[in-house]
């Protein structure tokens, strides 16, 4: 990413600080969310590694960042930083309260450690209100998500070459990660975010168990496919694209379904306006949705995105009650599944705006016939 996208999320930050009176906030576990990436403006994911959850960042108010470890650090963390206890945090504690986020993560022997060298140090929890600028994107990262989504509706154009008779679901699954490294895409790296979801089954038949006994079934003439992927292109951002597709004629009933699923998405798009939250918007689809004698999953099916693949606000915890704010990113795909089928595949990355969401993608909102 560039410059410009630093410095805008930087006095995001200061004027953060400056609303709460304060100078510095402690970010803990900033691998959670990918706060790390987002706070250096980073295009590259980190080498591949569990979450570093003894890490800290520390941002001040000049923008300065400073890098800390709580503990020892494991063989696979990104990166070796200072301790705590090995390094001068006068500048920070210095008698005036800290903001923090993610207060869950600060380990007992740190906040002993704190408590004796720093006796004036206090935390006021700026988490909830961290997040939430953290949501709204500005125009070059709205432009930076519309180009990841663009990456992701070259490779749905492949997907008739990839979605064929006779092929296991692994294969069909391996082939779609293969391409998305094709395309540089950073989430399919073995152990790390591989977030394609396939599913199958005969068209109007049940849905098959889940977990799927690896590799998977055989996919047949006449099979509905559902694809979805929300992962990592390589401009640092993640995006997300779903759809169903039917090998042969897709029956009218399934035309109907996928009719309502749509409907459904767009509704939620009309909805998601400065102001409205989550929570609303998830009543009212449901509610149409209740109308047409279906029914939500009740899965995350509309959550925020950006430098991290799933983030807030979400519809299903404290944050489904936040007011949306133009600028926000939101991956909205609700999940009907009639019958105890498959879930259909509806999903799009939308950005919110004064008058509605808009869509960043441009493949067709239509049920393939392969």
């Amino acid at each position: 990413m560039n410059e410009q996208i630093k410095n805008h999320r930087h006095d995001r930050l200061k004027n953060l600080l400056k609303d709460n009176k304060l100078k510095n906030i402690l970010f803990l576990n900033p691998g959670l969310g990918n706060i790390d990436i987002w706070l250096q403006a980073e295009e590259k994911l980190p080498t591949p590694a569990p979450f570093n959850r003894n890490s800290a960042y520390i941002f001040s108010c000049d923008g300065m960042i400073t890098r800390l470890c709580q503990t020892t650090t494991h063989p696979t963390d990104r990166d070796q930083f200072p301790h705590f206890e090995d390094t001068d945090l006068s500048f920070v504690f210095d008698g005036s309260p800290v903001g923090i986020v993610n207060p869950a993560f600060l380990k007992k022997n740190v906040r002993d450690h704190l408590a004796n060298a720093y006796p004036q140090f206090d935390f006021i929890d700026l988490t909830d209100a961290f997040y939430q600028i953290k949501a709204v994107r500005s125009a070059e990262e709205i432009e930076a998500l519309r180009k990841a989504a663009y990456e992701y509706d070259l490779l749905f154009t492949s997907m008739p070459l990839v979605i064929r008779p006779e092929r296991l679901e692994k294969e069909v699954v391996n082939e779609i990660r293969q391409r998305m490294m094709w395309q540089g895409s950073e989430s399919e790296t073995p152990g790390f975010h591989t977030m394609v979801r396939l599913t199958s089954s005969n068209d109007g038949c049940a849905s098959a168990a889940e977990p799927l006994p690896w590799p998977g079934r055989r996919i047949m003439d006449k099979d509905r496919i559902n694809v979805s992927i929300n992962g990592y292109i390589n401009n640092g951002c993640a995006a997300a694209l779903g759809r169903s597709f039917v090998i042969g004629e897709a029956s009218p009933l399934t035309k109907e379904y996928w009719t309502i699923a749509s409907e459904a998405q767009s509704k939620a798009a009309q909805l998601a306006r400065p102001g409205a939250t989550l929570r609303e918007i998830d009543k009212a689809v449901n509610d149409f949705l209740k109308r047409k004698g279906l029914g939500s999953t009740g899965t995350a099916w509309i959550h925020g995105i950006g430098t991290s693949a799933y983030e807030a606000p979400r519809n299903v915890d404290s944050s489904a009650d936040w007011p949306l704010c133009e600028g926000m990113v939101l991956v909205i795909a609700p999940e009907i599944k009639p019958d105890g089928q498959d879930a259909f595949s509806c999903m799009d990355t939308f950005v919110v705006t004064k008058d509605g969401a808009v869509r960043l993608g441009h493949t067709p909102i239509e049920l393939r016939e392969l």
